[in-house]
């Protein structure tokens, strides 16, 4: 499914203990740039924001 320029994708994630506590994990975003952006990665842009804000 081709997505149009300018779309973004926010995929959240998580992690469980061995003891069961739920800490949030890192959110990972992509985006759609402009065609010829970067052909490799199909024009996508790949970020990913730590759960402290880093990124």
């Amino acid at each position: 499914m081709p997505f149009p320029e300018g779309s973004i994708i926010v995929k959240d994630s998580f992690a469980v203990t061995e003891s069961g506590e739920v800490m949030s994990g890192p959110m990972f975003l992509i985006e759609k740039k402009e065609k010829g952006f970067n052909p490799s990665s199909k024009d996508w842009l790949f970020m990913m924001l730590k759960p402290d804000g880093r990124l």
